[in-house]
């Protein structure tokens, strides 16, 4: 979509679906980049701004899409190891690439690795990631 829109001639473009994002181009601000804002659901300001000239955001959480079970709480993320929603010690993750699925996939990925080692897809990658625990 970014694509379709510079080709269109816009002189920027920034694509939110659903949270993951892709931006290239000119931002709005002053003519630089784009500037995003990471957002922890449990503190109304930002964790974490990053700046953007070119490429993706995508963060992946339990924090959200949650319900109870049985008296126990369940998320969306299910941790295949087990069949059940994922418990590793990691709650939120951000990652930033050149494209949108590989944050996607890396973001999702690195929160189910847990707390032991969170980075270690993310290193061989390229990209760039936060991650937030319980109680961050």
């Amino acid at each position: 979509m970014v694509a379709d829109l510079l080709a269109a001639g816009a002189q920027g473009a920034c694509v939110n679906l659903g949270g993951d994002l892709r931006a290239a181009g000119t931002g709005p601000d002053d003519g630089g980049g784009w500037t995003v804002a990471v957002e922890h659901p449990g503190d109304a300001r930002p964790i974490a701004l990053v700046g953007l000239r070119q490429g993706a955001v995508a963060t992946s959480t339990t924090l959200r899409r949650r319900w109870r079970v049985q008296g126990g709480d369940r998320h969306h993320l299910i941790d295949p190891r087990t069949g059940g929603s994922s418990a590793t010690g990691v709650d939120l993750v951000t990652v930033v690439a050149g494209e949108a699925w590989i944050c996607e996939v890396l973001a999702k990925a690195t929160l189910l690795a847990g707390t032991t080692r969170p980075f270690q897809l993310v290193e061989r990658s390229g990209a760039a990631a936060l991650a937030a625990a319980a109680g961050d």
